[in-house]
């Protein structure tokens, strides 16, 4: 059978497929007139020129796009009726759509007057909507309509959207965040001071006495700081058209958005310093400490150049020498591939015990885990370290959310909107700064090459 052939025939049984969905409510007249159409183009096929043909088949995909639309009300018109039945109490978009198309009607007649401004209208939907896909044949129009049709074209829609790879996101991958109920947040920080018999200054602690003896003094106050939850948000509206002839819009736009938020998330609660930016949260970067070498590390490779291993067990031996655990050690990618290459002063690849990489693919040096992470979280010229107790907190307040809704003049251009934000607060105590490490390469390099 020529193609031809075979797609007359698949016209044919979408035609009978048609007809038998709209039972009753099929139109006698257009069905019995596409048969017609149909039957003769295939018994004149051999005799007709090309530009009769496509003629002949364009009248026929008018006729079926036709009667799908009617297929597609009525089968709109069906879910609305199970919905209603239920006793459901929530508004569907189209009933929500006519209920303020009337309400402008009467408050907005023709020729009048506006007595006061349009309300704001907004339609929550749920957060956790099932992902929605397109269908592995689905085509569209190519006249630019963009209205879906189920007739053979020969062309199809990749249901992948194409986009730049995501970067990691240090914080929301390896940073401890739990959620709290309220906007604020009062955390204590202890204040050793001396009372006023002891020391000036001095808090007084344990000593050895004689039997009987006095009891040495001991006194320390507590100070307290607050933390305000800060929003990060994201706002934008898209074109009902654009949602009904595109399935996986909506999901593509809740997608996107949340993306951005935990791209702007993760860059604040990174970086920014509040005294520059009071809008968004403290950065853990912001009070992290720099790099001194420790006395063991003081000069230890005075004689010649360290390389990134010695940097990050100097780091490691920094942090243990302020009472700190060292756990992760984040670098950049590039530095992270650069460790399985170093190379001794014979060319050779070093092969060093303190570099081991577990069944999970991590990576250990000194027992200290090597993270490698986007170059814009920690650039390739630096390092950061955070202890196992962490003292830099995160606290989410309430969970992320996306919802659509109208707003404005949504409805007179036919557009939705759709919003997200996340409130989000950080802090560290003043005693625990030391729990973070950040500096550059060159920096510990230098303390560690130079002899005090």
């Amino acid at each position: 059978m020529s193609k031809e052939l075979e797609a007359i025939d698949k016209i044919s049984e979408q035609l009978e497929g048609y007809k038998t969905e709209l039972a009753e409510k099929a139109d006698k007249a257009t069905i019995e007139g596409a048969e017609t159409d149909i039957k003769s183009l295939r018994e004149s096929l051999d005799e007709l020129t090309e530009k009769e043909i496509d003629k002949s088949i364009e009248s026929i995909n008018g006729t079926l796009k036709e009667m799908f639309e009617q297929i597609a009300t009525m089968r709109e018109d069906q879910q609305q009726s199970k919905e209603s039945n239920k006793g459901s109490k929530m508004m569907t978009y189209k009933q929500l759509r006519e209920s303020v198309a009337k309400f402008v009607e009467e408050r907005y007649p023709k020729g009048g007057k506006n007595d006061g401004a349009f309300p704001s209208i907004k339609m929550p939907a749920p957060i956790n909507k099932a992902p929605e896909t397109f269908g592995f044949n689905q085509t569209f129009n190519g006249d630019g309509t963009g209205v879906q049709i189920d007739v053979l074209t020969g062309r199809e829609v990749d249901p992948t959207l194409y986009q730049r790879n995501i970067k990691k996101r240090l914080i929301l991958d390896h940073i401890p965040i739990t959620s709290i109920s309220v906007p604020k947040l009062y955390y204590l920080e202890k204040e050793e001071v001396g009372d006023t018999e002891a020391t000036a200054g001095d808090p007084g602690s344990a000593d050895w006495i004689t039997s009987g003896g006095e009891k040495p003094k001991r006194s320390f106050r507590l100070k307290t700081g607050e933390v305000e939850a800060k929003k990060v948000a994201i706002f934008g509206t898209v074109e009902d058209k654009l949602l009904r002839d595109v399935a996986s819009m909506e999901n593509w736009i809740r997608e996107d958005f949340m993306n951005e938020m935990l791209k702007k998330y993760n860059d604040g609660l990174l970086n920014n310093d509040p005294s520059v930016n009071p809008d968004a949260p403290l950065g853990m970067k912001t009070n992290a400490v720099a790099f001194t070498a420790t006395p063991a590390f003081d000069g230890t490779f005075a004689n010649g150049a360290s390389n990134l291993i010695d940097q990050i067990v100097a780091t490691a031996a920094f942090m243990a020498n302020n009472n700190e655990s060292p756990s992760k050690v984040f670098i950049a990618d590039d530095n992270f591939y650069s460790l399985h290459v170093l190379k001794a002063n014979d060319s050779k690849y070093l092969n060093n015990d303190m570099l081991y990489t577990n069944a999970f693919g991590q990576l250990f040096i000194a027992g200290i885990e090597v993270v490698k992470v986007d170059n814009l979280d920690v650039p390739s010229t630096h390092l950061l370290m955070i202890s196992q107790d962490l003292g830099f907190k995160v606290r989410n307040y309430g969970s992320m959310v996306f919802e659509r809704g109208l707003n404005e003049s949504d409805f007179r251009y036919d557009r939705t909107s759709y919003r997200g934000y996340q409130q989000v607060l950080s802090y560290i105590a003043e005693q625990r700064e030391n729990s973070v490490v950040y500096d550059t390469l060159a920096n510990i390099a230098t303390a560690i090459e130079t002899a005090a």
